[in-house]
């Protein structure tokens, strides 16, 4: 079964983020989440300045972040197989429950979505679906020294998967990520979905502040 058959049933930095090893390293994160090199402000705006996502630009995250990681499904039935689709799904139904969110993060309005679901295109709807949801999981992280994320509480999935496969495009001993969620965002979702995850890839690791 291939992998736009059985999806939904229907460029990054790659620098490396040096994380500090101590006896101590929860507290060296921290000190890095507030000793960040941008304001956290300054790259949201950036973000929020983007013109809207295009068609060209979706099929690009979708070959160079998701085609690649075949291995996430060449088992149909095994327990990343199911791991992995239950995530890509529910960022789906994320991106669909949060309208305002989505648009914020991909300048396009939900009926669009909605639409591409109702009539899809084979082979190319569920390529433009992943598109969209690696763009809307980028609107919640911010780049720098540490990983700041927002929006975690409504986009648990989207961000989660974000975040592995931008891991991935990084060598083995550099998939260590150190994420700021914020002290006032419920993270239990988004702990829940990135535990999940780590079954598709055991290299990489992260440590949520």
């Amino acid at each position: 079964m291939s992998f736009l058959s059985k999806i939904f049933g229907l460029k990054e930095d790659n620098t490396k983020k040096e994380i500090p090893k101590t006896d101590n390293p929860k507290n060296d994160a921290v000190k890095l989440v507030t000793s960040q090199g941008k304001n956290v402000n300054e790259l949201a705006a950036e973000k929020d300045a983007r013109s809207a996502v295009t068609e060209e630009e979706l099929l690009q995250y979708f070959v160079e972040y998701f085609a690649p990681n075949n291995d996430f499904y060449s088992e149909p039935g095994s327990k990343k197989f199911n791991i992995y689709f239950g995530a890509v799904n529910a960022a789906r139904e994320e991106m669909i429950k949060h309208p305002d969110l989505f648009k914020m993060a991909t300048k396009w309005d939900i009926s669009r979505l909605k639409e591409m679901l109702k009539n899809p295109k084979p082979g190319i709807t569920n390529m433009l679906i992943c598109g969209l949801i690696f763009r809307t999981g980028d609107y919640g992280v911010l780049k720098s020294h540490v990983l700041c994320v927002d929006f975690c509480d409504k986009i648990p999935n989207c961000i989660s998967l974000y975040l592995l496969l931008t891991a991935r495009k990084l060598p083995a001993d550099q998939r260590r990520q150190v994420i700021d969620a914020g002290d006032s965002s419920d993270k239990t979702a988004f702990k829940k979905a990135m535990q999940s995850l780590q079954v598709l890839d055991p290299e990489w690791t992260f440590m949520i502040v």
